[in-house]
């Protein structure tokens, strides 16, 4: 059905030297006001002169956000259309007639778009998500499924998010020769059961491929980058991208992406940014609106020598979706609170848009086996922060339960005494406060529109 709540800017100015021009009013009228990510909307103009005649020639320039120029047809039998995918948020979309010699070519439209955002933000709580290892099933998505089922392995809950990771090229082989999505075992199982894969999407560890070339613009990174995003464009749902997640990391291989010793210069700051912002682009030129950046450092210290200030790598509001961490308990004493605290006072000031909050990896370590249990006080004490609503930005939360270069942060038992890391998980899962799932409405809107100048001949600026 075809809405007409359009907000009419007729300007009635007469084009230099042709004062025979007949005054004409442009409207505007779109499919639907509130779509979702995936929909593609139908802009349709149509112009008149005063006593109702139809503009039949001429062109209509389709404008979005106050200056981004969408297309320019050609009017056709008195209209003229364009259909348009547009990123979650509000909008506001401008027709601009281009005039044919006989009318006003100074006539212009607006309406205002509201997007469903790819994944709803809760407006309370928080989605819980797990990256499962093998160690409770022999694949990934064997594992996940342990996990939601019933005790003793599982915790008796889907989960909304799932941890997965794929290498530089790995998304582009989840398409057939003709390039149409065929989902591995873990996609499909994150289909089947309604989860939101959580990409951790490497970036070249080769050290061929540094941000450096891809921010180039190089012609074989922008294909690869360009088939990832087609592939997960097929995708019947949203997916969070952590791209090169802990890029901040001085001592360990991600120094070979950046492309310095491990102490990052400017340079490096340059180049990732620039790759960063090359990403995006490409997804969206690929039509890749269900999918939303996380830009993702790792332990966050400030002034600890450990890994670097993550600041200068931002790549901008506007080429960020959520906010991520990769934060583990580095001590017997550590709090999550201690470990999220600092990159949350840091990065929920103003100029980062308030934007929610994902921690993409985090995990207490599994000493049951020396009879220190850490998982059962570490967890309970997220919980705890939680319900205290203590970082109102935290909306996402996965548990790395797998082993690592750092230990073993797999959910325990404590030897079957009935308080370790699984049961505190079990607690965790079972609040209110993580109880989300993914859906298609959110109370809270998503990336908002971008700001820009005005259309040639369109008087107010964002559809005031």
């Amino acid at each position: 059905m075809k809405h007409l709540v359009t907000t009419l800017l007729p300007v009635w100015a007469l084009v230099a030297g042709a004062v025979s021009a007949a005054p004409t009013t442009t409207t505007l009228s779109v499919s639907n006001t509130s779509p979702a990510y995936s929909d593609l909307v139908t802009l349709t103009s149509t112009t008149e002169d005063s006593s109702g005649a139809a503009a039949s020639t001429g062109t209509v320039s389709f404008y979005e956000d106050g200056g981004i120029l969408l297309q320019t047809v050609n009017i056709t039998s008195g209209t003229a259309q364009w259909k348009q995918k547009f990123m979650a948020g509000q909008h506001t979309v401008y027709a601009v007639f281009g005039g044919n010699g006989a009318f006003d070519t100074s006539t212009s439209a607006t309406v205002a778009l509201n997007i469903s955002p790819a994944l709803a933000v809760p407006a309370m709580g928080v989605y819980l998500g797990l990256f499962a290892g093998s160690a409770q099933g022999a694949t990934e998505e064997a594992a996940m499924e342990a996990r939601e089922g019933p005790a003793p392995t599982g915790i008796g809950r889907p989960f909304a998010l799932h941890g997965l990771y794929y290498s530089w090229k790995g998304l582009t082989q989840l398409v057939n020769a003709q390039g149409v999505f065929h989902p591995d075992a873990s996609l499909a199982g994150d289909i089947a059961h309604g989860r939101v894969p959580v990409i951790g999407w490497a970036c070249d560890l080769t050290g061929t491929d540094t941000d450096g070339v891809i921010a180039g613009g190089d012609p074989s990174e922008d294909a690869n980058i360009t088939a990832s995003a087609k592939a997960l464009a097929q995708y019947p749902g949203p997916v969070l991208l952590r791209w090169f997640g802990e890029f901040n990391d001085v001592s360990g291989a991600n120094q070979s992406c950046r492309g310095d010793s491990g102490k990052p210069t400017q340079q490096s700051y340059t180049d990732f940014i620039g790759a960063w912002q090359r990403i995006w682009q490409l997804f969206q030129s690929a039509g890749a609106t269900n999918v939303l950046f996380a830009w993702n450092p790792g332990y966050y210290n400030p002034g600890a020598s450990g890994n670097a200030d993550p600041h200068e790598f931002y790549p901008g509001n506007t080429y960020v979706d959520w906010l991520a961490l990769d934060s583990y308990q580095r001590s017997l004493t550590a709090t999550f609170s201690q470990n999220f605290q600092p990159f949350y006072n840091d990065f929920s000031e103003p100029q980062y848009g308030g934007k929610p909050m994902l921690i993409g990896e985090n995990g207490s370590q599994n000493w049951s086996r020396n009879n220190q249990e850490l998982q059962w006080t570490y967890l309970q004490g997220l919980l705890s922060d939680v319900q205290s609503n203590l970082y109102p930005l935290l909306k996402a939360y996965s548990y790395f339960d797998s082993s690592g270069s750092a230990g073993s942060w797999v959910l325990d038992d404590n030897n079957g005494q009935g308080n370790g890391g699984l049961a505190a998980f079990s607690i965790v899962g079972a609040s209110p406060w993580f109880a989300p799932m993914p859906t298609g409405s959110s109370a809270n809107p998503g990336k908002p529109g971008r700001a820009g100048r005005c259309p040639p001949r369109c008087t107010g600026g964002k559809g005031r």
